[in-house]
């Protein structure tokens, strides 16, 4: 049975083993690969090796990031890509996750971006580290080693430190996310008891039964108390620790 799918994929992993760094973030001052230059360097192996992309989308998460700038909007996918051979219809499956944030309506489209960006590199096995040479002098050190030892490059530790610092931000936020999603799930359903509650109240005392309001005022003020806890917890733990 003919599998064409995986020779294809391992002549485009031989095609392509480098995208050049193509944009440039002047706010963090650090150079960076785009997803359109990813694609207009693997475009045209896909066509060459007869690769249809078949990517589909899922949203997984959507939440509010407080920030030292204000709210801004995250977003989390999951995409998955079929790889389909034209040649034979064989097929094989890829799925990654994205994630985007901005303040306005591009949050959606940057989680996109990010998925297939991270789609084409792990799928294809192509290096995301800093080349050895420097990558705005076409490539003239490449063949200077004994230079790049001794030439003092700040900006590339610099670079380096920053994309650690960014992965760890990454990981604080995502913590810091599942907290939110889980203090608003547990305050809104708070906020629904109390809500029933007072209703019950407001219908006992129309009645004049003066022993029920009191009992459901009790337990109104309770479910209260409740959620001022739930407010001022900062952390999971203090979270999972409140009753309720």
């Amino acid at each position: 049975m003919s599998n064409q799918i995986l020779v294809a994929v391992q002549n485009v992993m031989r095609a392509v083993t480098a995208i050049e760094k193509d944009k440039t973030n002047k706010f963090q001052d650090f150079d960076y690969r785009s997803i359109d230059g990813a694609m207009k360097a693997m475009q045209g192996v896909f066509v060459e090796q007869g690769i249809v992309l078949e990517p589909n989308y899922r949203l997984v998460k959507t939440f509010v990031r407080q920030g030292s700038k204000g709210e801004a909007i995250n977003v989390i996918v999951s995409l998955t890509v079929l790889l389909r051979s034209t040649a034979d219809d064989s097929h094989m499956a890829c799925r990654v996750l994205g994630m985007g944030e901005d303040k306005l309506d591009k949050a959606v489209a940057k989680a996109h971006a990010d998925a297939y960006k991270q789609f084409l590199f792990k799928m294809f096995c192509i290096p995301v580290e800093d080349e050895p040479e420097n990558e705005k002098d076409g490539g003239a050190q490449r063949h200077q080693p004994e230079v790049r030892q001794t030439t003092k490059q700040p900006s590339r530790p610099a670079n380096a430190i920053r994309d650690v610092r960014a992965e760890v931000a990454n990981v604080f936020d995502r913590t810091r996310a599942d907290f939110e999603v889980t203090k608003a799930a547990k305050l809104k359903a708070l906020k629904a008891e109390y809500d029933r509650l007072d209703g019950m109240v407001k219908f006992a005392e129309s009645v004049g039964d003066s022993a029920e309001t009191l009992k459901r005022i009790d337990a109104r003020d309770a479910i209260r108390a409740l959620a001022n806890k739930v407010n001022k917890a900062t952390t999971l733990k203090e979270m999972e620790a409140i009753d309720g």
